[in-house]
């Protein structure tokens, strides 16, 4: 059986040059929402104890990553399709992406 090398970076890909990443034939994401600290309530994080009956908690009306305020998305796209790899003319061989896009 051949082993695969997996690697996971956790960054806008803005510097995937840098990084040297080979070609790939998947790449699966969950991209940001763009939303900032209007998520409005959809993390229970934002309630105390998890529960909006019990007000909100210090983590409410903050964005949940970095990435919340300034993803772009164009660039990642950009990067999405220089990295995968080419169309090859055998079968069960094409490259893939997919994409999840929800917080939960």
């Amino acid at each position: 059986m051949k082993k695969q090398k997996i690697e996971l970076y956790n960054d806008h890909f803005e510097n995937a040059k840098r990084y040297g990443i080979q070609h790939a034939q998947l790449i699966i994401a969950d991209i940001p929402y763009n939303l900032g600290n209007n998520a409005y309530a959809s993390n229970p994080q934002w309630y105390k104890d998890g529960d909006n009956k019990n007000g909100e908690s210090e983590f409410a009306g903050k964005q949940f990553f970095d990435t919340d305020k300034d993803f772009k998305i164009n660039n990642f796209f950009d990067f999405c399709t220089r990295y995968l790899k080419k169309e090859p003319k055998e079968k069960g061989k094409a490259p893939a992406m997919i994409i999840f896009c929800s917080f939960e």
